[in-house]
């Protein structure tokens, strides 16, 4: 999945499957996340610290320049199909400044699927993605970046009881939640290939991580 094409604290690509947990079925996934070397110096000594951290245990990769080079993204998608052999099934995208990356990589072979970002679209892979978290379904290799923005996540629930995640005001906070909502994303697109989650109406839960 593809998220929010800018700076990526901010660009999260996931590679999501099914995987076993003894006799449960269930979703894997391994995200990858982009960033800037100009926007890592930009930071605060305290966040720039952290960022540094993931980026030299390779969590973050790192792009030239202060804006995320799309090219570079979109280079890891071919690499990740033509030389790792990954059957990538389909990209899903946001559609939020995102549309000639997503015209670039269907000229390259993609089928792109444009996922927007409201309750009609989120809320069923939100609750989904908190039910396989409760119940030991999902695996994601414990990705330090992943939980850090899976603890900045908060959720909007509408009078209909549909949930979307709720984006933090870049202008007042460092918090980020891009890698968790392409999380969403995928898990979205698992659901129409067949449901290889179970229903989180069979087990009702609250996420706390």
């Amino acid at each position: 999945m593809l998220r929010r094409f800018g700076s990526l604290d901010e660009v999260g690509c996931h590679r999501f499957g099914p995987s076993f947990f003894g006799r449960k079925r269930g979703l894997s996934f391994g995200p990858i996340f982009l960033d800037t070397r100009d926007n890592l110096r930009d930071r605060p000594n305290q966040e720039s610290a952290k960022y540094r951290t993931w980026a030299a245990k390779g969590f973050i990769n790192l792009t030239e320049g202060n804006v995320v080079d799309f090219a570079a993204v979109e280079r890891r998608l071919v690499e990740l199909r033509d030389l790792a052999k990954l059957r990538i099934q389909e990209v899903g995208f946001d559609p939020w400044n995102a549309t000639q990356m997503a015209q670039n990589l269907d000229a390259e072979g993609f089928t792109m699927v444009e996922i927007r970002q409201g309750y009609r679209t989120l809320s069923e892979p939100t609750k989904e993605l908190q039910s396989a978290a409760v119940q030991g379904t999902l695996r994601h290799g414990g990705h330090p970046v992943l939980r850090w923005m899976a603890d900045c996540m908060t959720v909007r629930q509408d009078e209909n009881g549909n949930v979307r995640p709720v984006k933090p005001d870049r202008q007042k906070s460092s918090k980020r939640i891009d890698g968790i909502v392409a999380a969403i994303m995928a898990m979205s697109r698992a659901l129409v290939h067949g449901g290889e989650v179970p229903s989180c109406y069979e087990s009702r839960g609250l996420l706390v991580i």
